[in-house]
């Protein structure tokens, strides 16, 4: 948390104005006293609000962290956590509260859903807003001002399919794609992780699909064993 958090106000700090406006980031407040306010947008009450709560302890902790250390360019850091309920409406409302608040930057949680109701503004808002979990690839190609804090997907496959070469000594896998969730996202990481694969000289012998809302049959699950597979890749959501 800490070093995203870092990284994230040191581009605000040196972002330069050579560029056209539309793509220019919030400015800081001209007051050097005043704080940097960051607004960290989590679904507190909503279906993941255990996640939320985690989040915002490891949020709390970091500013507490980067304030004893001198703070951003020597401005205190501020940060403003903020409900979204994981709705559209709660995530409507908890923007506008971040604006009134002088937010200059924002965190996105906690799931893919719910990071993609908050991006979608980043755009209008001119504000970073980082997305420091895992989620697609696409939710970076909405807009300039959306970053990730993680390996995206395709280096996650990269680095897997490296340790299960390299270190495991296996090369020949078996898939599970469960399409229950986010077809798009899963079937993207099957995809990248079976190229990854081949690239390295390995073998794919099947990929199984779950159809959405429905389980691995048996008939499903002795095929895929009769290919032999020395490993076998579960890309699902986490249920």
């Amino acid at each position: 948390m800490k070093k995203f958090l870092f990284l994230l106000f040191f581009a605000i700090v040196l972002f330069s104005g050579c560029v056209p406006a539309e793509f220019r980031f919030r400015p800081l407040p001209e007051n050097p006293a005043a704080p940097v306010v960051v607004a960290a947008f989590l679904p507190l009450t909503g279906s993941n609000r255990i996640y939320a709560e985690q989040m915002q302890e490891g949020l709390l902790a970091a500013e507490t962290r980067i304030n004893r250390n001198h703070g951003i360019a020597g401005r205190k850091l501020k940060l403003r956590v903020i409900d979204t309920a994981g709705t559209v409406e709660g995530t409507e409302k908890a923007l506008k509260k971040a604006e009134l608040y002088g937010a200059v930057a924002a965190v996105a949680g906690y799931g893919s859903k719910e990071v993609a109701m908050i991006i979608k503004h980043a755009d209008r808002l001119r504000m970073p807003v980082v997305i420091p979990l895992a989620t697609g690839d696409h939710h970076t190609r909405n807009s300039p001002f959306v970053y990730r804090n993680c390996f995206t997907d395709m280096q996650q496959m990269e680095m897997l399919a490296s340790y299960i070469h390299h270190w495991r000594k296996m090369n020949r896998g078996a898939i599970i794609t469960d399409y229950h969730g986010d077809d798009e996202y899963t079937s993207g990481i099957s995809r990248n992780f079976s190229q990854t694969v081949r690239d390295l000289g390995g073998e794919i012998t099947i990929n199984t699909v779950i159809p959405a809302n429905t389980e691995i049959t048996d008939a499903q699950l002795i095929n895929l064993l009769a290919t032999d597979p020395e490993f076998i890749l579960i890309s699902a959501s986490g249920k």
